[in-house]
């Protein structure tokens, strides 16, 4: 969508900061959303969820997340249960 409004063909959209950021163009954040890596519970105890996980929980890897414009992590690798992701609050 940034594209489109560089090149004119829409004045204004709806997308993210880093696309926005590529294209030099301004930015209102409207919302915060949350992403979620989900899967089974029994895949946790495969051998490549395991390294999944680590990868995520890496200081190199949030550090890459937190240089992105707009993104920040919050407890990535964190196991959660649906119930318990679906209660946070706002």
């Amino acid at each position: 969508m940034a594209a489109y409004v560089a090149s004119d063909m829409v004045d204004v959209s709806f997308g993210v900061e880093a696309a926005a950021g590529q294209f030099e163009l301004d930015f209102v954040r409207l919302l915060t959303e949350g992403y979620f890596f989900a899967c089974r519970k029994e895949l946790l105890e495969l051998d490549a969820m395991q390294r999944v996980l680590a990868i995520m929980r890496s200081e190199e890897f949030q550090a890459e997340v937190s240089r992105l414009a707009g993104y920040r992590v919050n407890g990535p690798g964190s196991i959660k249960t649906v119930k318990e992701v679906s209660q946070r609050g706002p």
